[in-house]
Order: structure tokens, then C-alpha cells, then sequence
């Protein structure tokens, strides 16, 4: 999560830098939309990625890889099979805000329903999607993105001025 607010604060710098050279020149809205675009849908696939899980029952099976030789990014396979037994899931939590708990014992009983960020362990509710930081990503890229696009074309009307009067001979 801190290397999160890290990237972001560093390209949130490197994009005032961008913008103050191309200012004068009406090249930043590029840089609004180059920059924008990227960062809503970074928080609209956050987001989509948790809501879009769907897993209930009770965990049967439980294996754990984890990439070699740091032993990091674990991956958790669950085998969950419905309280009916009529249906079986495999659902695979890595180390994302997206995926659900890593370490759920043999026994537990998930319940995670469609298009909720919230899920539930053994009856209690487990709130734990970081939900805020990806709604302040979605806004500062839809207003980078609005901004740009707002401003293209009086700034396409001005390059395209600029050209024509560089590209004119002479006479």
C-alpha cells in the first residue's frame, strides 16, 4: 500500500513538472489525458476486481505457493464446496486489494456475493477492501481526463494554427 502512495505522489510530480513546460505551449492536455485515462481505469479495475468475485461455502482444501527464492507473492488456492455439495469452486487469493484472505483454515465458511467489496468468514463481515485510496485515484484521473478532454480541442485549434504558419513559404 505505501509503494502505492509512493508511485502515485512521484507521478503526480513528475506530471506538475510536465505541465509547467508545456503550459505556454497548450501541449499539457496530453499530458492530463496520458496521465488521466490510466489512473481512473487503475481504480475502476481495482475495484472491479473485488466486486467480481463470487465464492460461498466451506473450504475444503487449502494450498499455498509462493514464488522462489524470496518466498514472496504467495498465492492460496481454495477448493470451496457449496453448503449444498451440489457445486465446487477453486478460487485462487494472490497478494492483491483484490483477493480475499490468504490464510483461511479447512473448515471456514466463506460467503463473497457478487458486486459487494465485503465477504464474510465464518458468519462475521470481513471489511477490508482499502476502498478509499482507488475512489481518490478514480476522481483525480476522470478530473485529469474531463480536463484534457475539455481543453483539447481549442489546444488542437492553436497547434494546428502554429503549424500552418510555420509551414507557409515565404514569398
Amino acid at each position: 500500500m505505501y509503494l502505492l502512495a509512493i508511485l502515485i505522489v512521484l507521478s503526480f510530480g513528475v506530471m506538475l513538472l510536465l505541465v509547467r513546460r508545456f503550459a505556454s505551449t497548450g501541449q499539457f492536455v496530453g499530458v492530463l489525458l496520458i496521465w488521466g485515462v490510466p489512473m481512473m481505469l487503475f481504480g475502476v479495475f481495482g475495484i472491479l476486481g473485488r466486486a467480481s468475485i463470487v465464492v460461498s461455502g466451506t473450504v475444503v482444501e487449502s494450498r499455498t505457493a509462493c514464488v522462489q527464492p524470496q518466498n514472496n507473492r504467495c498465492v492460496t488456492t481454495y477448493r470451496v464446496v457449496s453448503e449444498s455439495k451440489a457445486s465446487e469452486t477453486i478460487y485462487k487469493a494472490g497478494p492483491t486489494d483484490q483477493s480475499l484472505q490468504r490464510r483461511l483454515p479447512v473448515g471456514t465458511r466463506i460467503h463473497k456475493a457478487p458486486w459487494s467489496l465485503d465477504y464474510s468468514v465464518d458468519g462475521l463481515p470481513v471489511r477490508d477492501f482499502p476502498w478509499a485510496p482507488y475512489a481518490v485515484i478514480i476522481i483525480l484521473g476522470s478530473l485529469m481526463t474531463v480536463s484534457g478532454a475539455i481543453r483539447a480541442p481549442s489546444a488542437y485549434r492553436a497547434w494546428h494554427a502554429e503549424y500552418s504558419n510555420h509551414a507557409a513559404p515565404n514569398s
